[in-house]
């Protein structure tokens, strides 16, 4: 078990220029073995990978006829074209798998008292115009070759399966222990997305979920959790080989690097493991999670449920974050005010793990380009992660632009307090009258009173005395005076974790979203260097429609809805400058809001690594 401060940062630029991303790679964002390395990059190495970038995502970014949506909840039937892989350019993967961590709650090593928890996962191929995919003839053999395949499954094994390819984008409910796998081949690999969603209105779970199925990786940095009473983290491993792999977790957090115990852990061939943060390592005050593996690589997320008493303060399952750079973007995490709850907050976590301190400029990226912040300057001390509270952010959506002079990696959080303190009973607030007795709020507006006798007596719309409270439960109490079980106002919390800009396409796939009270989805689209923005949008029926958003001037976030039947998005860039981009959901019912955000990973793209020799002269 390593517990090494230093991490494998990226090779990054120096802030002058936006970051570029080099094709191939171990999957884990380009580590270097040492944060020395990061000024050893060679500039002509990166330009050449560029031109090369850029003539396979020509195709991705720079035909004509965009649509326009109007922001409504269907897609337009006469702007739509079918999903179908087309011929291949060189390059492009030829497999790919995806991990999805299934309910967090359940598998947990040594814990055999986890609630009931139920996650749906979705998943699909690319349209056809997004690049150029490979394909082979659906009719292929037995044996596939030359043809393309898609499947949604367990790791169980013994679950639910889907052929994406057969049935277009496909869903799956997990309410085991087990994750789901994606794996595609061929015509169907490039580009592949998964998404999982999580909702739960009991107490101990209550809260909303979102994050993308990623491709593995031998080192995924993990920015989430915290040391609050009542806050529990769930460390999610998947594997898709078919072979074991051993994974070893390091820790960092506000005093610096934290001691693990038993952090080396054996994940089966085609399985899952979960274990509980706090079981690897003493509580640690603003965590982050290095997850590196041997014997293959590895899938990893953060499961994290908050509640204070019987206050339930949210839940969320925290993808991975870019390992550490000079230059990185944090996603949008909100669109706007949630409609229910109370008073909101954003913290920024950053993290230096490397030998070196860092001093880190902190703006906000707006719709209206660039804002400068009063608290932008932090200083992270070497070995150690920082939580910044972020209270002069300018209105609207936003993304938040890092640069750093040593190499950092970060996540933000949006925290939704309760809107009160007094309780709930049956979803209805609860106050006391002024001779004592309880009088509840029903969901009708009546009075609900609790008599003399213990009965609950209500007012309703015409006088007349009943004794049931709203949703037609009994509101008696017992014989000792004892009250029904009360809960209180719900708060929420959603994470993102930061990225790169990338010129490569980036998706999640979106379960459906029925069972979320008020539920909207937004797409939140940032750009460091002005840029043309392409957008896919398929529909639940397999239809595409594509929004062009122009070109982005520089510093910007513009925000876009997504309709209910989307059941995946797609982003690409026309150029080299890269995007980000994130998806929020919101709802709310009587208990309170519910929120979640989720990072788009960037989708399985080249196929493999572009080799530069330089001969001297």
């Amino acid at each position: 078990m390593s517990t090494d401060p230093n991490p494998a940062p990226t090779d990054g630029n120096d802030g002058r220029t936006s970051p570029t991303v080099v094709a191939g790679g171990d999957g884990d964002g380009g580590t270097s073995p040492s944060p020395r390395r990061l000024g050893e990059a060679r500039w002509w190495r990166l330009g050449a990978v560029s031109a090369v970038v850029v003539a396979l995502l020509w195709g991705a970014g720079a035909w004509d006829g965009g649509l326009r949506l109007d922001g409504g909840d269907t897609v337009d039937e006469s702007a739509v074209t079918s999903v179908t892989p087309t011929p291949a350019s060189s390059g492009l993967v030829e497999a790919a798998t995806l991990g999805c961590p299934g309910p967090e709650l359940l598998g947990v090593e040594g814990d055999r008292g986890a609630p009931a928890q139920v996650v749906q996962v979705a998943a699909a191929v690319a349209p056809d115009r997004l690049g150029e995919p490979r394909t082979g003839d659906a009719d292929a053999d037995a044996d596939g070759e030359g043809g393309a395949t898609a499947r949604l499954s367990t790791t169980a094994g013994s679950g639910e399966e889907a052929d994406l390819l057969a049935d277009g984008p496909a869903e799956i409910t997990l309410e085991e222990a087990a994750g789901a796998l994606v794996d595609a081949t061929a015509g169907a690999a490039p580009a592949l997305v998964g998404g999982q969603l999580g909702l739960s209105g009991d107490p101990g779970s209550r809260g909303l979920s979102l994050t993308a199925c990623t491709a593995p990786a031998e080192t995924v940095w993990l920015v989430g959790g915290g040391d609050t009473p009542g806050r529990t983290e769930q460390l999610v491993l998947t594997n898709p080989g078919d072979d074991a792999v051993t994974v070893e977790v390091d820790v960092w957090g506000a005093d610096g690097p934290a001691v693990t115990t038993g952090a080396s852990v054996v994940v089966p061939g085609r399985g899952r493991s979960v274990h509980l943060l706090d079981a690897l390592t003493a509580q640690v005050g603003s965590p982050v999670v290095r997850v590196s593996s041997s014997g293959g690589p590895v899938v990893a997320h953060l499961g994290e449920h908050h509640r204070d008493g019987t206050t339930e303060l949210g839940a969320e399952v925290v993808g991975p974050s870019v390992a550490p750079g000079t230059d990185l973007v944090v996603p949008a995490v909100a669109v706007g005010a949630p409609t229910t709850g109370g008073a909101t907050s954003l913290t920024l976590r950053i993290a230096a793990p490397g030998e070196d301190a860092a001093v880190v400029d902190v703006t906000a990226l707006t719709q209206d380009g660039e804002a400068r912040l009063a608290s932008r300057v932090t200083r992270v001390a070497a070995g150690h992660s920082i939580d910044v509270e972020l209270d002069d952010l300018p209105e609207g959506v936003l993304a938040l632009r890092l640069r750093s002079d040593t190499a950092v990696t970060a996540g933000a959080r949006l925290t939704v307090a309760p809107s009160g303190e007094e309780p709930l009973q049956d979803g209805a607030a609860v106050t006391t009258g002024p001779d004592g007795a309880a009088v509840t709020t029903g969901a009708d507006g009546a009075a609900v009173t609790a008599g003399p006798d213990g009965a609950a007596v209500t007012a309703g719309p015409d006088g007349a005395a009943v004794t049931a409270g709203p949703d037609d439960a009994a509101l008696t109490a017992g014989p000792d005076g004892d009250d029904p079980p009360l809960t209180r106002p719900a708060g929420e919390t959603a994470w993102v974790g930061a990225t790169a800009p990338s010129p490569a396409p980036m998706g999640i796939a979106l379960p459906a979203r029925d069972g979320i009270p008020g539920s909207r989805a937004t797409l939140a689209v940032s750009v460091v260097d002005a840029t043309a923005v392409t957008v896919h949008l398929l529909d639940e029926r397999g239809r595409v429609q594509r929004e062009e958003l122009g070109r982005l001037p520089n510093d910007t976030t513009v925000a876009l809805p997504v309709p209910s039947g989307v059941r995946a998005v797609w982003v690409t860039s026309g150029g080299p400058a890269g995007v980000v981009a994130s998806v929020v959901l919101e709802g709310e019912d009587r208990g309170g809001p519910y929120l979640a955000a989720a990072t788009l990973p960037a989708v399985p793209w080249g196929g493999s690594s572009t080799e530069v020799t330089v001969l001297a002269p």
